[in-house]
């Protein structure tokens, strides 16, 4: 029974939509803009009218349910993200110390050179290059 009235609803919906286009009382976009308006009251009023207090309660519980693991997978990317986040800030600061260590090294280096003389500088490219 529930089934034939909503064929008949749909049907009946399907005509009257048809024949206004049809005589050019309204367009399709008006006739859309319409029909999602009183989509939500039109469903309220099913509802009402065909479910039991037992089955909305059933649906209003599945539908806690379903939000409730939806949040849990939400809060538990956004979990892993924030270590994710972490462990690359500690990876930063880590290359960070190297990079800050490299360049005094860098700069103690440069400053040797420039109290080097040509000979010197001579002897040490050739220590450095193994000969």
């Amino acid at each position: 029974m529930k089934k034939y009235l909503l064929l008949f609803v749909i049907v009946l919906i399907l005509g009257l939509v048809i024949y206004l286009d049809v005589n050019g009382l309204v367009t399709w976009q008006p006739l859309a803009m319409a029909l999602a308006a009183i989509a939500a009251p039109f469903r309220f009023i099913w509802n009402a009218l065909t479910s039991t207090p037992a089955e909305i309660r059933a649906r209003h519980a599945s539908l806690r349910q379903k939000e409730k693991l939806y949040q849990d997978k939400l809060e538990n990317a956004i979990g892993r993200r924030e270590a994710r986040i972490q462990q690359l800030d500690a990876s930063l600061e880590r290359l960070q110390k190297e990079l800050d260590r490299l360049e005094r090294q860098r700069a103690e280096i440069e400053t040797e050179v420039n109290r080097m003389n040509a000979e010197e500088i001579k002897r040490a490219v050739w220590k450095y290059a193994g000969r």
